[in-house]
């Protein structure tokens, strides 16, 4: 029992106490308020800031220290204020700071990561001094308990940015395009080299290089992977093979015999142009014989051939007019013109030509086996011998497009579609481009084995660093980062090395925000995110699923600040605390001096939202952090620890919910609360990840603060901050369904209702505790009605004097009421009535000293 419940059981010394079977009596909470900012009529100070808005009547009080500096320079002024009032304190660091942002110091609007990182440090480094003296101190014996920070104050990425606003890094704080020896090494030492992760560079490839990084997949296998490859050199110009011999086909379609012959002779001889291996490679083919030679005994050209068979194409050459041979590439043209038309002759110096080939029919007949012959081996030229290139792919490709005008790209777009072998190593494993690319992403040493002069590691590490290199700006864009490249990496965090440790949070953060919402919408899959329905398509088509994304993405940042980023703590030359310095995460730090945070959204605008605001995305955050911590403090200990610090309660990261924050997106707020109680349950339900949910108060562990005031988005300052007024049942039933999910029903740790202060104070403090005790007693929103209470005063049970309390028609504010009705009764008829008008009354000075006895009129004064 709290507040007016103790009170009314106090009056009832001799009734026997009836054990409480309904409602909620297993909360833990304080009723608090907050410091206010020095801006009105609160004064600057800090200490007289807390002494004077301790009058709204909190147990608690949120204080509102932004300069990590304040907690040395007015640190007795606050202990003494805080010491003599007996409240307990929390605390709000700078509100316009946040831990989602991928950019390096600022961009889009906000701090960037190495500047929170460098802010909170300080904060965290100077609240333990602060907070580890007052443990030391004897005169000190308040409570300090958690920080409240903003999770995310940078905007949603568009989903196409023209150009990054600054360095863009990953979860840990490395330049994301960074490569070099340098880089490598110091994302080794750490087991943070994301590139290890050969899953996340598999996902990587179709999420972001294949489809973000270049304009054109050609440009990639062209200037990248063959470059550094040979395997995949060899694999793409098979694939370019055949998206050629296509064209060529297909340049053949439908025409004459004459005409594809003519076609295939301009092709090849085009193609010699650039490729000087054709010539030779020609003179081998013109020397495979006919199936069936040639009969021409009896005809001059017996003498010439020195037989009387025509046995090959090179025989017919030696028949033709020397100008006009077979052998010589370039003129080939002419030749086939020659043999067309029956020109067997032999040319003559000085003299008539000879003719060789007498006999018509006879002529006929080499026509027609030479012009076959002719047309066959053109195509055995073309095509290749087997696995064996006589025309260089880049040769047919170049007389394609001279001769048939077929441009280069769309050549090689069909070849990106083409599933191809390696011809000079292992032809029978067939490979799509996509598959050789992804193993030439993962560093396969199959596909560099080739390489001359250099280890193959070393040689696949230069090929990242180059193309890191070259897409430098496209890495750092957020828009890249937070729906492209880190989500390939979360989804495969967990993947384990000597260099990548592997880590469940991410994938818990991923699974619980995108997976559990959206897999059965849409085909989630980052090995394949172009199919129909996939990936891409959920990014195009859903606002909602962005927002998933971006604050999925956004958690995991903030994950990342606080237990992977280690920075330089020190604390020296204090008189009440012991020397300490070392490289700690914020999360090892917070475990080792008992600082906990609670994290809560930034209030926003419906047209640019932030990363990360809705309570599902920044619980999911917090839960992260926690699974992290608890699995570090039971594996290698935390802050010296290997256990949670016992004022944690399991959980170093909380969270605070904001209604007005959450309306100011555009939003209602209870919708976007009863999503996370949705996800908590589901949680709870599936048991994994060691995530620590109660199915029954799924609310209990993680929900700590509840920053309680009317919310009002209208305001032009940004926010009302709004008093709790007497009836407001919209408030009342808010707190109702949160304690109904687990707010304050956590037995270890005391949850908080915060009254955040604006200008309009009424009785909110005064409202939330009589609020608090209704829903002790289990009084749903249902039955709160001011048709049920009884105005004299004489009410039949607690719960109908509270309701007469919080509409404020119980006895004392009845008799209140009616003292005023009577006070102003008669006003309405002022100026009405005429009256005579008397100098004095019976028993006032004036009748004494006209010989009026005032005993005597005493009871006359107002007749």
């Amino acid at each position: 029992m709290s507040f007016l419940l103790d009170f009314m059981e106090n009056l009832k010394p001799d009734e026997e106490e009836e054990e409480d079977t309904e409602g909620f009596p297993d909360m833990n909470y304080v009723v608090g308020n907050t410091s206010g900012m020095d801006v009105g009529n609160i004064p600057t100070a800090l200490g007289q800031r807390i002494g004077d808005q301790a009058q709204l009547g909190g147990g608690v009080m949120e204080v509102q220290i932004y300069n990590p500096s304040t907690f040395k320079i007015e640190k007795e002024e606050i202990y003494s204020s805080v010491q003599q009032l007996g409240l307990d304190i929390s605390l709000h660091s700078e509100p316009s700071l946040g831990f989602a942002s991928a950019y390096k110091t600022r961009g889009q609007q906000a701090q960037g990561f190495e500047t929170a990182q460098a802010y909170f440090k300080r904060y965290l480094n100077q609240l333990a001094i602060f907070k580890k003296e007052k443990d030391n101190r004897e005169d000190l014996d308040f409570e300090i308990t958690r920080i409240n920070p903003h999770m995310s104050t940078s905007p949603i990425p568009a989903l196409q940015e023209r150009m990054a606003s600054d360095v863009g890094l990953d979860i840990f704080g490395y330049a994301v395009n960074e490569y070099d020896e340098s880089a490598r090494e110091q994302r080794n030492r750490t087991s943070q080299n994301i590139y290890a992760n050969n899953e996340f560079l598999r996902r990587m490839y179709y999420t972001f290089v294949k489809k973000r990084a270049v304009d054109q997949e050609f440009q990639l296998f062209n200037s990248f992977f063959s470059r550094y490859s040979d395997k995949f050199d060899r694999i793409f110009r098979d694939a370019k093979r055949q998206a050629a011999d296509e064209f060529y086909d297909r340049g053949l379609k439908g025409k004459s015999e004459d005409e594809r012959l003519e076609t295939k002779v301009a092709l090849v001889t085009t193609a010699g142009r650039s490729d000087v291996g054709i010539e030779s490679a020609w003179l081998d083919i013109l020397e495979d014989e006919f199936d069936e030679p040639i009969d021409i005994e009896g005809e001059p050209a017996t003498g010439v051939l020195e037989k009387d068979e025509i046995e090959n194409l090179n025989d017919i050459d030696d028949i033709t007019s020397q100008g006009a041979r077979l052998t010589t590439l370039q003129r080939l043209s002419e030749a086939v013109y020659r043999i067309e038309n029956e020109e067997f002759v032999q040319d003559s110096i000085g003299g008539p030509e000879q003719i060789l080939i007498e006999d018509d029919e006879k002529s006929e007949e080499i026509k027609e086996k030479a012009l076959e012959a002719i047309d066959n081996r053109l195509n055995k030229l073309w095509r290749g011998n087997g696995d064996k290139f006589l025309i260089s792919v880049q040769g047919k490709i170049r007389s394609l497009q001279n001769y048939l005008d077929i441009n280069q790209q769309r050549i090689v777009d069909q070849a990106t579609q083409k599933e191809a072998v390696d011809f000079d190593r292992d032809n029978s494993k067939i490979w799509t481009l996509d598959e050789a690319a992804e193993e030439v992403m993962v560093g396969n040493p199959e596909f560099f084995q080739d390489i001359q002069g250099a280890e193959v590691s070393e040689r696949y590490d230069e090929m990242l660093k180059f193309i890191f290199e070259q897409f430098q700006q496209a890495m750092w864009m957020e828009s890249n980062l937070f729906y492209f490249i880190i989500p390939a990496w979360m989804t495969s965090a967990d993947y384990s090395n000597d260099r990548h440790s592997g880590w469940d949070s991410p994938k818990f953060i991923w699974k619980t925000l995108v997976l559990d919402r959206w897999g059965d919408e849409y085909d989630i899959d980052l090995k394949n995110p172009g199919k129909q329905n996939g990936y891409f398509e959920a990014l195009e088509n859903s606002r909602e699923f962005r927002e998933d994304v971006t604050g999925a993405v956004g958690a995991c940042y903030v994950w990342g600040h606080f237990t992977q980023k280690k920075s330089d703590f020190e604390i020296s030359g204090e008189d009440h605390v012991a020397d300490d310095s070392g490289k700690y995460t914020f999360v090892e730090w917070m475990n080792k001096y008992g600082i906990g945070v609670n994290f809560e959204a930034m209030d926003g605008d419906p047209q640019q939202r932030l990363k990360v605001w809705k309570p599902r995305h920044i619980v999911a955050g917090a839960r992260a952090i926690n699974i992290t911590a608890r699995r570090q403090a039971r594996n290698q200990g935390l802050g010296g620890r290997d256990e949670i610090h016992p004022v944690l309660d399991e959980c170093p990261a909380k969270f605070t919910i904001d209604m007005e924050h959450t309306a100011s997106f555009g939003v209602n707020p209870w919708s976007e609360m009863s999503d996370l109680i949705e996800q908590e349950t589901r949680i709870a339900e599936r048991n994994d990840f060691d995530a620590a949910v109660n199915e029954d108060k799924p609310l209990a562990k993680i929900l700590r603060n509840y920053h309680l005031m009317k919310p009002g988005v209208e305001s032009q300052r940004g926010s009302r901050h709004g008093p709790f007024d007497r009836g407001d049942m919209i408030l009342y039933r808010w707190l109702y369904k949160l304690v109904e999910a687990g707010f304050t029903r956590n037995p270890d740790e005391r949850a908080t209702v915060m009254y955040e202060q604006g200008d309009e104070k009424a009785e909110t403090t005064y409202m939330a505790r009589i609020t608090m005790d209704m829903i002790e007693l289990g009084i749903e929103p249902e039955d709160v009605d001011p048709v049920n209470v009884s105005t004299d005063g004489d009410y039949d049970s607690r719960e109908e004097a509270l309701i007469a309390k919080f509409f404020g028609i119980d006895e004392s504010s009845t008799a209140a009421e009616w003292a005023k009705i009577e006070q102003h009764a008669f006003d309405p008829l002022d100026g009405l009535l005429e009256a005579e008008q008397f100098d004095y009354t019976f028993s006032s000075a004036a009748a004494v000293r006209n010989d009026n006895n005032p005993r005597d009129f005493q009871s006359e004064e107002y007749r």
